[in-house]
């Protein structure tokens, strides 16, 4: 059987300094020197890029980056970090990134910013990376998402749309495919180039999918479910479903930061362990 997931361990309280960003400061006291560091995409991470910087400049740290963006990527050379491309480099050890809805279980929905497929790939580098433990301890959290306050939600969907990344020659079929989950979808407009719509860096189509959880849970689809059918669908090049890539989410909120944390995997249920349906 698959893991349970038991919910965030802990969510602990901790003061920003007047004038710092605490927010990206927690996030990047993680890092370690020489560690290959992935840069997600989108304002959290911008912030938190600048504070890598700022902390390389000071602690000559040597760190190696790999953005999940184009624009990460510009913004990191031009605060003279050390970024390799994506394709050169095989895992991670560490990676910060953003969120557009955080849900109590730490599942997530990303891709407001289109980089949905390389954040996921990003994450799966992180776990290959922990494998090998090149750098710090197994106990050290690898996978650090940031937000604001009002991005948690009770449920995946209640405010932001789920992204597909889709190849254009498949748009018609995703759309056909979704209908049959009585789910709709609406292709992505650019923000930048007016009567055009918007790409990904990868050069494919963003459908938005109007996610309504509670309905699909009647009938029987659950976010496993969503994820498995995306992931099995031709054309469907990535998805902003990220059910358990997160090991903590900062939140930042008016009172100061709280940090949400995932049980270690010595605290959940192992694969191992069969579960009696008839007791």
């Amino acid at each position: 059987m698959s893991k349970q997931h038991t919910g965030p361990r802990s969510q602990q309280s901790m003061p920003v300094l007047h004038g710092e960003d605490g927010l990206a400061l927690r996030a990047v006291s993680y890092i370690k020197p020489g560690m290959v560091v992935g840069l997600g995409t989108g304002r959290a991470a911008q912030r938190c890029i600048r504070a890598l910087a700022a902390r390389d400049e000071r602690e000559r740290m040597k760190v190696t980056c790999v953005a999940t963006s184009v624009a990460s990527a510009e913004l990191a050379r031009s605060l003279r970090l050390s970024v390799r491309e994506m394709h050169e480099v095989g895992t991670l050890d560490f990676l910060f990134d953003g969120a557009d809805e955080v849900a109590p279980d730490l599942a997530m929905i990303k891709g407001a910013g289109g980089a949905m497929t390389r954040e996921k790939l990003a994450a799966a580098m992180v776990r290959a990376g922990i494998t090998q433990d090149a750098i710090g301890s197994g106990d050290t959290p690898r996978c650090i998402y940031c937000i604001d306050h009002t991005k948690l939600v009770a449920y995946l969907g209640s405010r932001y749309p789920l992204p597909l990344e889709v190849l254009p020659v498949a748009i018609g079929y995703v759309h056909a495919m979704l209908g049959d989950y009585e789910m709709t979808a609406v292709r992505r407009v650019s923000k930048e180039r007016e009567g055009e719509f918007a790409v990904t860096d990868n050069g494919n189509a963003i459908l938005d999918v109007k996610l309504d959880l509670p309905h699909l849970e009647r009938e029987g689809i659950d976010l496993e479910d969503l994820t498995m059918i995306f992931d099995a669908s031709p054309g469907i090049v990535g998805h902003g479903l990220f059910l358990s890539e997160a090991d903590i989410v900062l939140v930042e909120t008016p009172k100061g930061l709280e940090e949400m944390t995932r049980p270690s995997w010595s605290d959940e249920v192992d694969d191992g362990d069969e579960v009696d349906d008839d007791k």
